[in-house]
């Protein structure tokens, strides 16, 4: 400004629309408002102490400059575990379009971005204060950061259980600690989810105790599951290592009877739960007899003379340890004792003691007193029988040829005669001869006690309806497997009758004469000739082993004495034996009892099962085996008896041939 006069000035300033003006002397000083562009002015006047000038205007323009951005703080609240979203915001005063990018990631979780979507993940378990920050961009300038602040709320987490292992011997508990971790640091029980495959397992606290099955080994396994009283944890796994330790096998104990002139087989029944192979030996030697093992079985032989019950024990080992003992029971009857007779008796006189001749003794083996089978080898060429008028024996043989020469009228019998020991019962086997009449044939029958008394069964001319004369005059229970009656020439009828007793009319097929005498006697029975001529012709008895052999089997049965209540289980044999297909298991009872029966192969598979029956106490019991599905072969039977008081296992061993 100018003064005419030359006078000092001073100046004063209006303010702006757009910002702020301060005067210093003749200096003006413009200052915009924040972030404004454009045209802005202002107006001042001059003062020369007196009067002020008129006003002048200053003109401003004021030029654009980029403005950085504003980022907004904010806050979000999530749950632990759980993601939360923030929607990222800012401003610009240019209004430029903004972007945004994480300056700084938490630190406990992380984010994501997309767009203006910061997506935020708290680690895992973790709850309290977190934070981020971002910038926002207006294309030229990042903002400051601002902070996104964020609080993780709580939230319970279920215990985590540890898979774990153990290990420990066969039958030995085996203890397990079981593990578990909780984030949030809370205390954990445990429990049992599922138990184990081959043994029990018991959960106390934090302790399982694993107890495998009785001599178990090899691997198994129990799951189980922690709590915090708020949460379980998923099922963790505890494998168990059972390390194998050998077990003693075990034996049974086992009852057979035998008579005092026969060896008793002998069947060990052992086991061993390892499946090792075992072998058996005698561990306490019998009192009254001897006993030699093979294999798994044994053969006892009771000492000369001695009836009665003796014993002996016997252990299995599996190539490491020995069982308990075993005992084997032997009952031992008394033998019976049969002689083969050749009786020569001339005309129908009753013969007396020298008219008997003994060609040796038979011993029936596997027989007891009462009941079985005895089967008697015939030797090359069968027996020899003839007549002679001076008689010879020869015992060479267990059926000794009795060879005399022809004497016209005389007839020879061969019989089997019980003598000694048990109740006798005669048995007739076989008897021929020959004739060197053709006379008809008039026959005796006679039964001759030791002591002379007699009886004659009388036998007429017979009919032509059959030529041969039936074998009837034999003891009740004798059979035989093959029989070729005497051949007979009359051909009138006749009448069959015993004398002296009151019977008559009886035909041959209906009556049968029964032997028997009191104990010590001997009874043999005999054919003698009438009217000079005998009319026989052979009669011969024959069975056939399975190796060829001719045998004479006798079946002994229900021989007659005064039958005693039993004291004891007896397992008397099968009958018939050998048999094809059935045969009868027969055995003594003192008491009623469940009686079962099995019959094993000879590797000891169980191959028929007879169920338990109800049997009342007394001798003579049976239970009938029917073998049609088996092959031939030696089969082993236990019968297993419960009384009351006592359980009698016992065996014995039966053929079957097919």
């Amino acid at each position: 400004a100018t003064d005419a006069d030359g006078d000092a000035l001073t100046y004063t300033a209006t303010q702006p629309a757009n910002g702020s003006v301060t005067v210093a002397g003749a200096v003006a000083t413009y200052t915009p408002n924040a972030n404004y562009n454009g045209a802005d002015s202002f107006t001042f006047t001059a003062n020369d102490g007196t009067v002020d000038s008129a006003s002048a205007t200053v003109s401003v323009t004021v030029t654009a400059v980029n403005d950085a951005p504003v980022a907004v703080a904010q806050s979000i609240a999530v749950a632990e575990d759980t993601p939360g979203a923030a929607t990222l915001a800012g401003s610009d005063v240019d209004g430029d379009a903004l972007t945004f990018s994480i300056a700084s990631q938490p630190s406990n979780g992380t984010v994501s971005l997309v767009g203006t979507t910061a997506t935020y993940t708290p680690g895992a378990n973790y709850s309290g204060a977190d934070s981020f920050t971002f910038v926002a961009n207006d294309g030229t300038v990042d903002s400051d950061p601002a902070t996104v602040t964020v609080t993780v709320s709580g939230v319970n987490d279920a215990p985590v259980a540890t898979d774990l292992t153990g290990s420990g011997a066969e039958d030995t508990m085996i203890s397990v600690v079981l593990i578990a971790t909780d984030s949030e640091g809370d205390p954990v029980t445990y429990a049992l989810v599922s138990d184990a495959s081959n043994g029990s397992v018991v959960v106390t606290g934090a302790q399982a105790v694993y107890t495998p099955e009785a001599n178990y080994n090899g691997t198994d396994s129990f799951t189980y599951s922690a709590s915090d009283q708020n949460a379980t944890s998923a099922p963790a796994t505890v494998t168990l290592t059972v390390t194998s330790v050998n077990d003693a096998p075990s034996v049974e104990n086992v009852s057979v009877s035998t008579t005092n002139d026969a060896a008793a087989a002998v069947q060990f029944l052992g086991s061993d739960v390892d499946g090792d192979a075992l072998t058996f030996s005698i561990a306490a030697a019998p009192a009254f007899g001897t006993v030699t093992v093979s294999g798994s079985s044994a053969s006892y032989q009771a000492n000369a003379g001695f009836v009665g019950t003796d014993s002996f024990g016997y252990v299995a080992n599996d190539g490491t340890d020995d069982s308990a003992m075993g005992v084997v029971s032997i009952t031992v009857l008394p033998a019976l004792t049969f002689s083969v007779q050749f009786i020569n008796s001339g005309g129908s006189g009753i013969p007396s003691a020298v008219d008997v001749y003994y060609g040796g003794s038979l011993v029936a083996t596997g027989l007891s007193a009462r009941a079985g089978t005895v089967y008697l080898t015939l030797p090359a060429g069968g027996v020899t029988v003839a007549v002679a008028e001076s008689p010879s024996v020869s015992a060479a043989s267990a059926f000794a040829s009795y060879t005399p020469g022809w004497s016209q009228g005389d007839q020879v019998v061969a019989v089997l005669s019980g003598v000694g020991g048990s109740p006798a019962s005669t048995r007739l086997i076989s008897f021929s001869g020959s004739s060197a009449s053709s006379d008809p044939a008039l026959i005796d029958a006679r039964f001759v006690h030791a002591s002379g008394a007699s009886g004659v069964l009388d036998i007429g001319t017979i009919s032509t309806t059959s030529d041969h004369l039936p074998l009837v005059g034999y003891a009740s229970g004798v059979t035989f497997e093959s029989v070729t009656s005497v051949q007979t020439l009359p051909s009138e009828s006749a009448v069959f009758r015993v004398k002296n007793s009151g019977i008559s009319g009886a035909t041959l097929g209906e009556y049968q004469i029964d032997l028997s005498s009191d104990a010590g006697d001997s009874m043999t029975m005999i054919l003698a000739g009438q009217s000079g001529g005998t009319g026989l012709d052979d009669l011969v008895l024959f069975g056939i082993s399975a190796d060829g052999t001719p045998r004479i089997p006798v079946t002994v049965t229900d021989i007659d004495y005064e039958s005693e209540q039993p004291k004891e289980f007896v397992l008397d044999g099968n009958f018939p034996n050998p048999f094809n297909p059935s045969t009868n298991i027969q055995f003594d009872l003192p008491s009623q009892a469940e009686v079962k029966v099995d019959v094993l192969d000879l590797l000891g598979r169980n191959m028929i099962s007879i169920p338990a029956q109800t049997f009342g106490a007394g001798p003579d019991q049976s239970i009938s085996i029917d073998a049609s599905s088996l092959p031939s072969g030696i089969y082993i039977y236990r019968v297993v008896a419960h009384t009351s008081a006592k359980t009698f296992v016992s065996t014995r061993t039966m053929t079957l041939i097919k």
